[in-house]
């Protein structure tokens, strides 16, 4: 690996990290219900995915996102742990 992407690694996984701050902090004060949360940030990611890959490529990268569900439904039924994909 590059100097160059570890470099953009960290600055993702720190732009991830104050993403999950914020939108813990307005959960956890009440202002806003998670789900709403929720809800603004796939708003947001859709958009984002929209203009940067159009309809048909972002429609796959959705499709594949949702199929992780469903490895995560089949990973639990095995061992019953919690598990995160990043």
């Amino acid at each position: 690996m590059t100097d160059q992407y570890l470099e953009e690694t960290k600055r993702i996984a720190k732009a991830i990290k104050e993403i999950q701050k914020k939108a813990d902090s307005l959960i956890s004060k009440g202002k806003v219900d998670r789900l709403y949360v929720c809800a603004a940030l796939m708003a947001v990611t859709r958009q984002m995915y929209l203009e940067a890959l159009g309809p048909r490529e972002a429609s796959y990268l959705f499709n594949s996102v949702a199929d992780t569900f469903d490895f995560l439904v089949h990973l639990q039924d095995y061992d019953g742990q919690k598990i995160t994909i990043h």
